[in-house]
């Protein structure tokens, strides 16, 4: 079987900073045009049946990355010797990038994203353990974290405490570099509730998967969550609903040089993303790049 899109929705590809939605320079990024761009690229995924935990097959569907960030982290990899991704997922780019690498191991916390995962190659790992305490025997020469992932760890501390963790894995001049959304102090007006809104409609082994997404803040500075409600179909005609949640906590550019000092790392470059220049004001999405520091 396989999954295609039947019906993308052209309101949820808005990405100004007038947008009332954050989804919209945030998830827009991630779902419309990274995954229906990559779509655009390949047409048609393979299917899968559902595992054990089926939130974890409902995320994989609906985030599908950014449009040139496979091609980028596969880029960056390229003659690494080994090579650390935190929050790895389904394993996207941890596969991507052991073509090109010597090595590469990937951490990831949520154990049904583990399930999703392809088989991996020889030389990628990918391990169940939380990416701000874990510990391993090898020492690496990158450390990458793709996807806006950072942001989803639990805010500042466990950001630093990552990060940190990521340092004691890693040699003296190691690389860093991860992607994640812009935003800054001044654009709180974008994180006032946003309504429910439907997204993408998705066949995946004969279920229509209806997908609807809103969003709301979270108590405490700098944090919101995003929702979905997941009206499924199946081909025998039942119907259930799914829901699930994502908290992010966000920091802004000019927090990237303390937050990476205080993890033992430099801040070498806030650049656009995928696009190797400065970031400039309307910039929705950036990347960080840091050497480890002695």
């Amino acid at each position: 079987m396989q999954l295609r899109v039947v019906n993308a929705f052209p309101n949820a590809r808005s990405i100004s900073r007038g947008s009332t939605s954050l989804i919209r320079r945030d998830i827009t990024i991630r779902l419309p045009i990274g995954w229906f761009l990559s779509l655009l690229e390949t047409f048609i995924l393979p299917g899968v049946q559902w595992t054990e935990d089926p939130k974890a097959r409902l995320y994989t569907l609906v985030h599908r990355g950014n449009a040139g960030d496979v091609a980028f982290y596969t880029r960056l990899a390229h003659q690494r010797r080994a090579i650390l991704e935190l929050g790895a997922g389904a394993g996207r780019i941890t596969a991507a990038t052991a073509a090109v690498a010597q090595q590469v191991v990937g951490i990831e916390h949520w154990e049904g994203m583990l399930a999703e995962a392809e088989p991996m190659p020889d030389n990628a790992d990918l391990l169940l353990g939380d990416a701000c305490n874990f510990a391993l025997d090898t020492r690496f020469d990158t450390v990458v974290v793709p996807y806006n992932a950072l942001f989803a760890f639990g805010g500042r501390d466990k950001i630093i405490a990552a990060l940190r963790c990521a340092r004691a894995h890693a040699d003296d001049g190691a690389k860093l570099v991860f992607d994640c959304y812009v935003l800054n102090d001044d654009d709180d007006a974008l994180l006032l509730p946003v309504q429910e809104e439907l997204i993408a409609s998705i066949i995946d082994n004969g279920r229509r998967i209806n997908v609807y997404e809103w969003e709301s803040p979270l108590p405490g500075p700098r944090a919101f969550q995003m929702q979905y409600r997941y009206e499924i179909s199946t081909t025998d005609g039942k119907q259930y609903s799914v829901q699930d949640t994502i908290a992010h906590h966000w920091l802004p550019p000019d927090e990237m040089d303390s937050v990476l000092s205080a993890a033992g790392w430099r801040l070498d470059r806030i650049e656009a993303a995928f696009e190797d220049r400065s970031l400039q004001e309307d910039d929705v999405q950036m990347v960080i790049r840091g050497t480890a520091v002695g």
